[in-house]
């Protein structure tokens, strides 16, 4: 449903410009959203339900347990993690289901998707629309700091990220209108991941 690197490219169409000169092209505004959250020095590892960034995954599957015990987590469908909103917390009640990506065995990015559990395509208060307006709220209830800034999308008509330090939040909705995606990533973690991959393409290309 979504591709970060897509979303940044065409952020790029949207707000870069290269100067008369032609010698380099200004930062976008999300890149400079972002390189001035890295230069803050800020760490946000905090995720949900007690899970962080740099968490082992041994440590993830036992937490998950744990919760689990608490009727908190449950077990969804391939695979993944899932969690029950009761109604009145994002409007309707909702399903939210996740499943860390790790780097050297550490959680450093997680998709989150939720879907009403009462969705229908004549219900308009289901729609993700507006979905996306109350996670939106909801991730600013449970972690405040800087607000969300809306920025171009490929195919939502309106995507929005937030940047607290290294935690970058990306929400967005999928083409159906039927579910809304929120992206947790250590932006720490994803540089050093593009530095590899830009080594690697580096040492291929010498071969």
């Amino acid at each position: 449903m979504k591709n970060i690197f897509l979303l940044i490219a065409v952020a790029a169409l949207a707000f870069g410009m290269v100067n008369c000169e032609g010698e380099e092209a200004p930062k976008t505004l999300y890149e400079k959203l972002e390189r001035e959250a890295l230069k803050s020095g800020e760490e946000h590892n905090d995720l949900f339900f007690g899970l962080y960034f740099g968490m082992t995954k041994d440590s993830f599957l036992l937490h998950c347990a744990a919760l689990n015990k608490d009727t908190i987590l449950y077990q969804g469908a391939g695979a993944k993690v899932e969690h029950e909103f009761k109604k009145g917390e994002l409007k309707h009640p909702t399903r939210m289901s996740f499943y860390p990506d790790f780097k050297d065995g550490k959680i450093f990015k997680t998709d989150v998707l939720f879907t009403y559990n009462n969705w229908a395509p004549w219900n308009k208060d289901t729609h993700a629309t507006l979905l996306k307006k109350r996670a939106k709220k909801l991730m600013m209830d449970w972690y405040g700091g800087n607000e969300f800034v809306r920025i171009p999308h490929p195919v939502d008509t309106a995507a929005y990220v937030k940047l607290d330090g290294n935690r970058r939040i990306l929400i967005e909705q999928n083409m159906s209108g039927t579910e809304v995606l929120a992206t947790f990533t250590d932006l720490k973690v994803e540089a050093e991941i593009k530095k590899e991959m830009i080594k690697r393409r580096e040492e291929e290309e010498e071969k």
